[in-house]
């Protein structure tokens, strides 16, 4: 029988990232399965990163950039609040042998305009 639900919790300081390798993402996605939430006081910086890293687990085409811009563009331009956390989602993409982000700490109007960019440039390629 599949529990209703389970809980982990990852005590991690607010605006810092946690204290696991990069290898974890990889593992606890192993043992996911149904709907997932991640949260925590504000549900940007430590929810965002933890989603980000999922979502560089389970999608192999993204980049750290990429997966930044996801999150921000459906959940919230604010995700991601440090410099440290955009470091420890680079070790994270990195271990999956995908690019770090670039410009490190990318703010909201600059994925903004990563994200229009992105999305133009889907539509050209699909010919939409």
């Amino acid at each position: 029988e599949v529990p209703a639900y389970r809980l982990l919790k990852i005590d991690w300081d607010d605006r810092k990232a946690p204290d696991v390798v990069p290898e974890f993402w990889v593992e606890l996605n192993n043992h996911l399965y149904g709907d997932v939430m991640t949260c925590c006081q504000g549900g940007h910086g430590r929810s965002g990163t933890a989603a980000v890293c999922l979502m560089l687990v389970n999608s192999p085409d993204y980049s750290a950039l990429d997966a930044i811009i996801h999150l921000r563009a459906l959940h919230c331009p604010r995700a991601i609040e440090s410099q440290v956390q955009h470091d420890y989602i680079d070790s994270v993409a990195t271990f999956l042998e995908r690019e770090p982000n670039p410009g490190a700490t990318v703010g909201s109007q600059r994925i903004g305009d990563c994200f229009c960019r992105r999305v133009a440039l889907l539509v050209n390629v699909c010919g939409n």
